[in-house]
């Protein structure tokens, strides 16, 4: 992925998204990670933001249901 990437777009937001989700997943924390319309650019042909339930960036503390180990 290019540091240029335009991560503003649906798709390529989707694809952030599950890449949060896959990265705290391997180090058996569960994240939850959804995508929201930003306001007012979502009108011109879907701009979205990505929101997640973590505090300051780092996972609460839930380990992952499916027993991916801690590092």
């Amino acid at each position: 992925m290019s540091e240029s990437e335009n991560w503003m777009n649906e798709r390529a937001a989707e694809r952030l998204a599950r890449r949060i989700e896959r990265y705290w997943r391997q180090r058996g924390r569960k994240v939850r990670v959804w995508l929201e319309p930003c306001p007012g650019l979502a009108d011109t042909g879907g701009a979205f933001v990505v929101r997640s339930d973590m505090v300051d960036g780092r996972p609460r503390n839930r380990e992952a249901t499916h027993g991916a180990a801690r590092s």
